[in-house]
């Protein structure tokens, strides 16, 4: 076992008749096309793996709309990256991340996808950041077989159906959105009662037919009311206004943490005064800290544990990765699902051996049943099924802090 595995375990967890100058002239002329192959950016399955290092990148919004997301992403990843060379890396190696900055536009991705691919010459993607930028580079990903591990993204259609390159290691967002209408109606609030506010982006519109659908089928019913925000707009008075006015028991908040609270600072404002529950990307600190005492009794959906819960063993470890390694940066779930992409890289890389190739990479992580890494639920993989876990979650706030709902 490598030394950064025993380290979070123990938180948990010649040619015939040709003249020899003809062979040699031959193979010269071999060397220099598969050179100038290289260089015009092909790959092979061990690309990005040298005797010293492994190279994995990502893609993510580090200025835009989502800047907020992507500079948690990036602390996460730099800090289990971190962390696994410290003790020892992959089987002798370490490993090296590239980031690159698209700005939160699936325009920028894709030059930014083939920058790492075909220049940095990464071996996998790790932590990619983005549902509708994922969406955008599939294809290129498919053509160059690059495996993305652990995806800031959660879309349905990162893994229904399967993606062979694709393995997520949270659930998806069918998951989530059923598991956010079932806990209000759980609640006494009638399905027919529940309003949803999405953020306008494939993101937000898949979570949006998501619930609304899921309404239609178990519960025979529509939104109450639907209203979609800007991500970062400056103002959403009139979309609580509209809701408010819907009489609307009970609140779908679809938003990322700093929109989310935005929603919810207003809504106080506004008096409306109905039972709400936010997505996993709002289940942070900083939603906690722009809200202050108005967040009280909140519910969220959690793929993952409350990344500000120290009695949580492999919470722990990630929190003393990002005080050593990220000091000053706020827990939230968006860096600690980004740590755990990595872990999840880091063991099906070791599993794969030393010959390490990403034919390889895929089938060790075809072999997990029930696997455990960083935060993460039991995760399975297998050949067609990528569906990794269904497991949620819920959480709320109580006295300041997000905590597993009673």
């Amino acid at each position: 076992m490598m030394g950064w595995m025993k380290h979070l375990a123990a938180t948990r967890v010649m040619l015939p008749g040709a003249p020899r100058r003809a062979v040699l002239a031959a193979g010269f002329a071999t060397t220099l096309l598969m050179a100038a192959a290289c260089g015009n950016g092909s790959v092979s399955s061990s690309t990005g793996v040298s005797g010293k290092e492994i190279k994995i990148g990502a893609t993510l919004p580090l200025t835009g709309p989502a800047a907020a997301v992507g500079v948690a992403v990036r602390q996460g990843l730099d800090a289990s990256v971190a962390s696994v060379n410290a003790h020892g890396g992959i089987n002798g190696r370490k490993l090296k991340g590239y980031w690159e900055d698209d700005q939160y536009n699936p325009a920028v991705t894709n030059g930014k996808v083939q920058k790492l691919i075909n220049n940095d010459r990464i071996f996998a993607f790790v932590g990619f950041a983005g549902y509708s930028q994922l969406l955008a580079v599939k294809q290129q990903i498919d053509r160059a077989k690059v495996p993305v591990i652990g995806p800031v993204a959660t879309g349905t259609k990162v893994n229904d159906p399967p993606q062979t390159y694709i393995f997520p290691v949270v659930a998806n967002d069918t998951a989530e959105t059923h598991q956010m209408v079932d806990t209000l109606v759980d609640r006494q609030v009638p399905a027919s009662e529940i309003g949803i506010v999405y953020v306008q982006n494939d993101f937000g519109q898949g979570l949006l037919d998501n619930a609304t659908a899921y309404l239609k089928s178990k519960h025979s019913t529509t939104p109450k009311a639907v209203v979609g925000v800007q991500a970062g707009a400056s103002s959403v008075s009139a979309e609580v206004s509209k809701l408010k006015s819907s009489g609307a028991k009970g609140i779908l908040v679809m938003l990322t943490d700093g929109d989310a609270a935005s929603f919810l600072r207003e809504a106080q404002r506004q008096g409306l005064g109905a039972q709400m529950i936010v997505s996993a990307g709002a289940t942070s600190q900083k939603f906690l800290d722009l809200t202050g005492k108005s967040s009280e009794g909140v519910l969220g959906a959690g793929k993952l544990p409350v990344a500000t819960d120290a009695g949580n063993p492999a919470v722990a470890q990630y929190q003393a990765d990002m005080k050593k390694y990220q000091p000053g940066a706020a827990f939230s779930y968006y860096s600690l699902l980004a740590w755990t992409s990595v872990h999840a890289f880091a063991k099906a890389a070791e599993q794969a051996g030393d010959d390490l190739t990403r034919q390889g990479l895929i089938k060790a992580l075809e072999t997990w049943k029930n696997q455990k890494v960083g935060a993460s639920a039991p995760l399975t993989f297998g050949p067609g099924n990528r569906t990794a876990t269904n497991v949620e979650e819920i959480l709320q706030v109580k006295n300041g802090v997000w905590t597993t709902a009673s």
